[in-house]
């Protein structure tokens, strides 16, 4: 009847396997009332025991495994029993208790063949042999050491990457704080210059002044560029803003949205000037016209010379013109094809 479940197993037909071992354990009469089968005949559980891991039943199984191991009195049952659990561990995929049955198996086959057991060693030899336990054994005593190594290099790779990220942080803050410095220093340079400039102001000095204002200008300017790269001018709060959206509606240019008129106009320099005070400035400082810093606010919110026109009901060929003269002063370049770019590097 073993032979009957056993071959039943290897077909993987369990429901005729469960069959004959009911069949089995309750009209051979070889099992008392514990379930505890006739001394002799123990290999019974290793059958039974793969029956449930091949159902999934892997407590049951390794219970009869162990038990085996356990009652088992000849080499043959130790065997079967360390067959079992190796076959266990390699459904948990658990390498070192792999590696262990299949080394102690190793080992119980080779004192199997010193003393010539091999009648129930004859059953088992298709599917576990001396030297198939052997080549087993090394190839997950292996695989648990370059488990071990690749944990190692992941930790060695994990603190290198802490690491680096940590210095990258401390690099950024000290950037930033090196910008905030100079930010804070240009303001502090204006701020006195105003204060000259007042007294001068008073005496009438008008060449003196003339320098003065000009030397504010430049600090301006200053402000303007450290702003944009320490991160004060918010271009994306601006474009968020409800009048910079009013005018995304109004360059569809349909008859629900008509052009902008002055209040509108208004309240987008102003909501400029709130966003980025510091180009809104430089703007002031270089003269801009209001055609001419309107195109430049545009262009910034990234319309195309068309769009402009008509927002400011002008002429493309009037905008052309805008930009070529806010292009000079700005940045003192010739030409119009430069200032959207020369613009976005101030952001």
């Amino acid at each position: 009847m073993g032979e009957t479940i056993t071959s039943s197993l290897d077909c993987n037909d369990l429901t005729r396997a469960r069959h004959f071992a009911y069949i089995y354990e309750t009209y051979s009469g070889l099992f008392d009332e514990t379930g505890r089968i006739q001394k002799g005949r123990e290999i019974y559980y290793y059958i039974k025991g793969r029956y449930y891991l091949a159902n999934h039943q892997l407590d049951s199984a390794e219970y009869l495994f162990r038990r085996l191991q356990r009652e088992g009195y000849t080499l043959n049952h130790q065997i079967a029993a360390c067959k079992g659990l190796q076959e266990l561990y390699e459904t948990l995929k658990i390498p070192d208790s792999i590696a262990k049955y299949a080394n102690l198996g190793y080992q119980l086959n080779d004192s199997a063949y010193s003393l010539s057991e091999m009648e129930s060693l004859q059953r088992l030899k298709a599917s576990y042999n001396y030297n198939r336990n052997k080549l087993l054994a090394e190839q997950k005593t292996s695989e648990a050491r370059e488990a071990t190594i690749s944990l190692i290099i992941i930790s060695i790779l994990s603190v290198i990457i802490l690491l680096v990220a940590s210095y990258l942080i401390y690099r950024n803050r000290r950037k930033q704080q090196r910008l905030q410095e100079a930010y804070e220093s240009a303001v502090d340079k204006r701020e006195d210059l105003l204060k000259e400039l007042e007294a001068l102001r008073a005496h009438d000095y008008d060449t003196l002044i003339s320098q003065k204002e000009d030397k504010i200008k430049e600090q301006n300017q200053t402000i303007a560029e450290l702003e944009g790269r320490s991160g004060k001018v918010s271009l994306r709060d601006f474009k968020e803003s409800k009048i910079v959206k009013t005018f995304a509606e109004k360059s569809q240019f349909s008859k629900d949205h008509p052009v902008p008129n002055q209040a509108e106009w208004d309240m987008l320099e102003q909501q400029f000037r709130k966003d980025m005070p510091g180009l809104c400035r430089l703007f002031e400082d270089k003269g801009l016209s209001d055609l001419e810093f309107r195109t430049c606010v545009l262009l910034l919110l990234d319309y195309d010379e068309g769009t402009i026109a008509g927002l400011t009901q002008s002429s493309s060929q009037t905008i052309n013109s805008a930009k070529v003269r806010a292009n000079q002063k700005l940045f003192n370049e010739k030409g119009a094809k430069s200032l959207h770019r020369a613009l976005k590097k101030l952001i």
